[in-house]
């Protein structure tokens, strides 16, 4: 059963990834009840051997989101807080669209439309929003972080990373 959930998960996201590689090479761990499937070096290299996602994510920093290319729209916050919240408009919802944007990656593109695909909207814009605070400007920040941090998880998602030995060696004492 683990190892039909896993192949079910794992080989449509490679094949819609990569839909031209073929023959698809993949390296299993040498159980036969449950299979954990890695990229091999020379698949990585075919689906983009441009990006590497670790350095991608050592340059990204929150100062990297330019601000200029995101729509931000204010509005009044909800919930309990006396005369400023009736009267202050300190919600931010930052908006931008996810297709045309240059400043990310297009396989992290990929990972946020999987990982985040409730915060698109129909005119396929990346939502977030903040009323946390009491501020316009902590709120923006707040949103800003809040990019910044689902961005950097789509890309930590897309690091491949190797079993070491000692994972391989309990997975075939479990066989």
């Amino acid at each position: 059963m683990l190892s039909r959930i896993t192949t079910q998960r794992f080989l449509p996201n490679l094949l819609r990834l990569t839909p031209s590689i073929s023959p698809i090479i993949l390296r299993s761990a040498p159980c036969s009840s449950l299979r954990f499937f890695t990229l091999t070096p020379s698949l990585r290299s075919q689906l983009d051997p441009n990006f590497d996602p670790e350095a991608w994510i050592a340059t990204f920093t929150r100062d990297s989101i330019p601000r200029e290319q995101l729509e931000i729209a204010f509005s009044r916050s909800g919930g309990p807080g006396g005369q400023n919240v009736n009267k202050v408009n300190t919600k931010v919802d930052m908006r931008f669209p996810l297709k045309t944007v240059e400043w990310v990656p297009e396989p992290v593109k990929a990972q946020l439309r999987e990982m985040h695909a409730g915060r698109i909207n129909k005119r396929a814009e990346f939502v977030v929003s903040s009323e946390r605070h009491r501020t316009q400007h902590h709120n923006l920040e707040d949103c800003i972080d809040k990019l910044h941090a689902m961005i950097t998880s789509a890309a930590e998602s897309l690091v491949v990373r190797e079993a070491s030995e000692e994972t391989l060696e309990r997975i075939t004492e479990l066989c």
